[in-house]
């Protein structure tokens, strides 16, 4: 029963994302207005909820011993992995706080898993440099304060993501896909310093803002400035929907400016075949061949 309610919503998520695409396709940029938040909303309160059964099926969908523990914890019982994934850490500092949050939401403060289980499932979704990590004591608890020593650097956290905005390639055509791709790698950084509780004041923001503004493609640029209307500062919240949300309108622009290019090479080429016509083959003047004075 979960795992369909489960289903339905992460069904229900793809379909948001096409009814979203078809929105923009169909609607002109200056109507667009604050339904950019409204999607946004929506997909926050599923996301919230696929979380949620996803919860609840980790803390219920029990199963008998895994064969393989049996003879080392014979009257234990294993929660069974739901069919969705766990999150799994593969040795990336940028990823452990989103890693630890998730983590220990679904595993730590989970009351129906023993110590044992939790250890269980913490190797289980360690991967690559993080799968080698070793403890003096075969318990959770020492395991997790290795992880944490070892991992949660906050400062060289916190330079990391700086450095993820700040590195960010410059884009130099219009393209959809590559300022979805630069706005999806801002949010995570950001994201990634809220876990850390850096919160993002005003002064933040306008440097992210003026970092990106920096990165994307003139036309781009020009665009936004001309969608400034007052004097007040932009807020980067609103500003990748507003901005960079509507594929069609950096795709059309796009295509026009490849159409435009191919039709002056066009020009071009008719020009200097036109202009090749007037230029005498004997002296290289200005004239036809039979208005030539050598010919003469």
């Amino acid at each position: 029963m979960i795992q369909s309610k489960l289903d339905n919503v992460i069904e229900l998520c793809e379909k948001i994302e096409c009814l979203k695409l078809d929105y923009y396709d169909i609607t002109a940029d200056e109507q667009i207005g604050d339904n950019d938040v409204e999607f946004e909303n929506m997909e926050d309160d599923l996301e919230y909820l696929k979380v949620s059964f996803q919860k609840i099926l980790f803390q219920f969908n029990t199963v008998d011993n895994v064969q393989m523990h049996k003879s080392r914890i014979p009257n234990e019982v294993f929660v069974k992995l739901p069919e969705v994934s766990l999150p799994e850490f593969n040795g990336n500092i940028d990823n452990w706080s989103n890693f630890k949050e998730q983590f220990d939401s679904l595993i730590t403060n989970n009351s129906t898993l023993n110590e044992t289980q939790k250890l269980f499932y913490l190797r289980l979704l360690l991967k690559g440099d993080a799968e080698l990590v070793e403890t003096q004591k075969d318990t959770f608890n020492s395991l997790m304060k290795v992880l944490i020593d070892r991992y949660q650097n906050k400062r060289l956290i916190v330079s990391n993501h700086i450095l993820n905005i700040l590195n960010i390639e410059n884009i130099h055509f219009e393209s959809s896909k590559e300022l979805r791709n630069l706005v999806d790698t801002i949010n995570k950084s950001v994201r990634g310093l809220k876990l850390l509780e850096l919160e993002g004041n005003e002064l933040v923001q306008q440097i992210i803002i003026n970092v990106v503004i920096q990165k994307v493609d003139k036309e781009t640029r020009e665009q936004y400035e001309m969608s400034l209307t007052t004097n007040e500062l932009p807020n980067w919240d609103k500003f990748p929907a507003k901005t960079f949300a509507s594929p069609r309108k950096y795709n059309g622009t796009h295509q026009q400016t490849r159409m435009k290019i191919r039709n002056y090479g066009k020009n071009r080429s008719f020009m200097r075949k036109s202009t090749s016509k007037n230029i005498c083959v004997l002296c290289k003047g200005g004239h036809a061949i039979n208005n030539c004075l050598l010919c003469c």
